[in-house]
């Protein structure tokens, strides 16, 4: 019981347990009480051109955006909801990250079911997180931290949070026929 491999290889996908079947991805694995692997997913090369994806951005306010392919889990979710302690105006949707764990990235159809599950929806939010204090919805309250960043901590970071915003990949084809920068 106390002998561990300190690498172990999975031949086959594992069925989920509890809370782990709300969940996209996994970064920690507790194999017995107090006994904890780290998940090193397999190397992977995602294509550079998709259709259909999502504008997600980083920052609490659009500091930076880009197209984010739904199909992938590459962004930390973002509910919306009715907030009269943020919005006393209706100045629009302020949004929180509802995640299982800290840093959790989810698919587009993993967000679409968090909100859901939450009583929330997807939104495209004007501002992320709290106005005052730590008031919002979110599990984890590093998660505003994680967020409200500046330039340098969102080029360390890189969390980047789902919108309903549709977006498209734009490239530049040189005459070569190779894209160019």
């Amino acid at each position: 019981m106390c002998e561990f491999d300190t690498l172990v290889s999975l031949d086959a996908n594992l069925d989920c347990d509890g809370r782990e079947c709300l969940v996209d991805t996994v970064k920690v694995v507790e194999v017995v009480p107090g006994t904890y692997y780290e998940y090193i997913p397999v190397p992977c090369v995602y294509l550079p051109f998709y259709e259909d994806g999502a504008k997600i951005f980083s920052g609490a306010e659009y500091n930076i955006a880009m197209c984010g392919n739904k199909k992938i889990p590459s962004a930390l979710s973002t509910c919306c909801g009715v907030y009269t302690d943020r919005q006393p105006n209706g100045l629009g949707d302020y949004g929180d990250i509802l995640s299982e764990y800290r840093d959790e990235k989810l698919t587009y159809a993993g967000n679409q079911a968090r909100c859901q599950d939450w009583g929330r929806q997807e939104c495209d939010p004007i501002y992320m997180g709290r106005v005052d204090g730590f008031q919002g919805h979110r599990l984890h309250r590093q998660s505003a931290e994680d967020i409200s960043a500046n330039s340098k901590r969102i080029q360390e970071f890189n969390n980047y949070l789902w919108t309903t915003a549709s977006c498209e990949i734009q490239v530049k084809v040189q005459s070569d026929g190779l894209i160019g920068k």
